[in-house]
């Protein structure tokens, strides 16, 4: 689940953190600029040793601050999570995704560097492609940089009692350090289902209109047909009446 930073609850982040830790309501919180099902930004123009110089794609791009893998449920593939509290020096690190890795060309990512602009990010980890942009797209290219300022607070529900019971704990400290604001959670399963269902409901019109087409296609022929046979009716009628043979084809 997750909730927008509002002022209030970036100024108690560690209570709230510790807190919903503490009690065993989450297994794991982090802060992040956007949460995983969303794509809210884009960079491109990034540099890399060995890249084409004529390429320029763009990847998704998100920041943390340490835990978005486990919060998210992502699977890492190799090397670890930013942890800025651990690693100060991961505020110009970042995890990258396979898409980004086939992007990229490396074959040992881990360790390896891209620059932006005068900055330079270390890659420290690779996570398994996830999807964040629409249901028919193409798993993206997804950049996650280290160091964050507001966004959301990310937080996985612990399997300690049931879910639902958690939840209403977790909204209830929440309601607790953000008192001057509406506390509403989110859950990213939901996000999910709305993606896959607009995914399905597009493929539903689709077929709709394509079947739309095809009839209309076939009743023009048919009308088509109907008309060339009434005009050869006619003209074998009118052969006849002149007294020439029917013809044979």
């Amino acid at each position: 689940v997750y909730h927008p930073l509002t002022r209030d609850l970036l100024r108690n982040y560690s209570a709230v953190k510790n807190e919903l830790l503490a009690t065993g309501v989450a297994a794991s919180v982090c802060e992040s600029t956007t949460i995983v099902s969303q794509v809210d930004a884009e960079e491109s123009g990034l540099k890399w040793a060995g890249m084409d110089p004529q390429a320029n794609p763009a990847f998704v791009l998100m920041f943390e601050n340490g835990g978005f893998i486990q919060t998210s449920g992502l699977s890492l593939k190799a090397g670890r999570d930013i942890d800025v509290e651990r690693y100060p020096g991961d505020t110009l690190s970042c995890v990258i995704n396979e898409a980004s890795v086939k992007v990229l060309g490396f074959r040992d990512p881990v360790g390896r560097i891209i620059q932006d602009d005068d900055q330079r990010w270390k890659i420290v980890g690779v996570v398994r492609d996830f999807l964040a942009g629409d249901a028919n797209e193409a798993y993206k290219p997804v950049l996650i940089k280290g160091g964050v300022a507001g966004g959301y607070i990310d937080i996985r529900i612990s399997g300690s009692r049931p879910f639902g019971d958690n939840v209403q704990q977790a909204e209830a400290i929440l309601k607790k350090y953000n008192p001057g604001y509406l506390t509403d959670l989110h859950f990213v399963d939901k996000d999910y289902q709305a993606k896959f269902q607009q995914a399905r409901n597009t493929a539903m019109l689709i077929n709709v209109f394509t079947f739309i087409a095809i009839f209309v296609s076939c009743m023009g022929l048919l009308g088509l047909t109907a008309y060339t046979t009434e005009i050869r009716i006619r003209e074998i009628g009118i052969r006849k009446v002149l007294g020439s043979p029917s013809p044979v084809s």
